[in-house]
């Protein structure tokens, strides 16, 4: 929310940001991107505080790591924040641990990257495609374009098809119930 603030050209005052960093101290915070301690890094380092943004990104990259992989919780989206944080600091040791971490899952089966029946961009393989997308674009490996390739075609093939459409299940780790609607469109097999 506050670097939604911060978009929309609104001032974000300081005494919010240092509740944004006592709370991501706080213990038991999960570390993901969107849902912990990688998002709260990833909007301290936007806010202009790289270095307090650098400190919880680390207790971000020290906590077990959940599953799924993706982007929203695990270490797709970690390796993002990492990306970023490469980009605006110049540090090439946050470009390395994001490398390390697409590697890590680049060298597991598709079948083990994602949660079973869990599929799209926060917690599916496609969300892991994005990381491998990002780290393309980062470092130029063509590498890379294959492994998201391999990560969206294991997707595809592991999605519900119907008379010819691809019928997409939105899905949550957090909870929230499955609604079903159908894509216009059919993937060549």
């Amino acid at each position: 929310m506050l670097y939604t603030l911060h978009s929309c050209g609104h001032e974000v005052p300081g005494e919010h940001l240092d509740w944004l960093l006592a709370a991501a101290r706080a213990p038991g915070i999960p570390p993901g991107l969107y849902d912990g301690l990688g998002g709260a890094a990833w909007a301290l380092l936007r806010l202009g505080r790289p270095d307090e943004g650098a400190e919880v990104l680390a207790r971000a990259l020290a906590a077990p790591m959940p599953q799924p992989n993706g982007l929203a919780s695990g270490k797709a989206g970690l390796a993002i924040a990492l990306l970023d944080f490469a980009v605006a600091t110049g540090d090439r040791a946050f470009a390395d641990q994001a490398l390390s971490l697409g590697r890590q899952l680049a060298a597991l089966p598709s079948a083990r990257t994602a949660v079973a029946g869990v599929r799209g961009l926060l917690d599916g393989r496609t969300g892991i495609a994005a990381l491998h997308l990002r780290l393309y674009a980062h470092t130029g490996d063509e590498a890379w374009t294959a492994a998201a390739r391999q990560e969206l075609t294991a997707e595809l093939d592991d999605a519900d098809w119907t008379d010819g459409r691809l019928l997409l299940q939105r899905t949550s780790t957090t909870g929230c119930s499955p609604t079903w609607g159908q894509v216009d469109w059919a993937w060549p097999r």
